[in-house]
């Protein structure tokens, strides 16, 4: 089972902002912030979140706020049964520029269930290092079944791009950098979060197949359709009924061009 997503998850958004000590987490009433779709791009087939970009030789930070919902559904012993997140821990970030460092709030940088937290990269950059990085932020999430089975799940994710002293590519070419984001835009979901029904509205630049699917927190496709799409805005109707409450990624991908958008279902 693809497990990529449990983390992206519960990573929310991203603040650029300088703090003189550790990070504070930001308080969120709703346990669910969408990011602005400004920084998610596709890199190389996949969807990411730009972060602020690095300017060579010059003090740099950005905060990344964290949310670790109360609970998930886990494989154990064939069947599918809800777990509580007991914590997730960050155990490292590879990939990182020479010059970057991290640090967490909780300095532990093990994330309670239901808590809110944030990892801070801050430091300085050299200009020989130029380039882009794709970040892996390598992860343990740590869980209990009915409150005393232990269940651990180790997650690499990936979805975290950093430039470094360049301007990536979005013109959709085919260079090793190049980010591809071309002819499926402005896919955005109403209302957010979701209850019984919303809708899905996108603009397509020219007519094309679109496969549209909905993925659960563990990366289980639990939802898809084929489209036949003309160029302009479309908007199609979503029922949820027969969904658990939680995160989902809503994708629409023409097997060039990808976009994806986070939700939640809450009733």
């Amino acid at each position: 089972m693809n497990k990529k997503y449990l983390f992206t998850l519960v990573l929310i958004s991203t603040f650029n902002f300088f703090l003189n000590a550790q990070c504070t987490p930001v308080p969120l009433s709703e346990g669910f912030i969408v990011p602005d779709t400004s920084t998610e791009t596709i890199y190389n087939g996949d969807t990411v979140t730009l972060l602020k970009s690095v300017e060579p030789n010059v003090a740099y930070e950005t905060i990344i706020q964290v949310r670790v919902p109360k609970d998930t559904v886990v494989d154990y012993l064939g069947n599918t049964v809800l777990a509580d997140f007991a914590n997730v821990s960050l155990d490292s970030i590879s990939n990182m520029p020479s010059g970057l460092s991290y640090a967490c709030n909780p300095f532990t940088c093990a994330f309670n269930g239901q808590s809110d937290g944030c990892v801070k990269l801050s430091g300085t950059v050299a200009t020989s290092d130029t380039g882009v990085y794709r970040l892996i932020l390598n992860i343990t999430a740590n869980m209990l079944i009915n409150g005393f089975i232990p269940v651990a799940q180790a997650v690499k994710d990936s979805t975290f791009l950093l430039a470094v002293g360049v301007v990536p590519d979005t013109s959709g070419g085919s260079g090793v950098n190049a980010m591809i984001f071309k002819n499926i835009t402005q896919l955005d979901v109403f209302p957010n979060p979701l209850q019984d029904e919303g809708i899905v509205s996108f603009y397509v630049k020219e007519r094309s197949y679109i496969e549209f699917r909905i993925i659960d927190m563990l990366g289980n496709l639990v939802h898809k359709r084929s489209i036949n799409s003309a160029q302009g805005l479309k908007t199609l109707s979503v029922n949820t009924k027969e969904f658990s409450n939680g995160v989902y990624f809503i994708s629409l991908t023409n097997g060039i061009d990808a976009v994806t958008k986070k939700v939640m279902i809450n009733r």
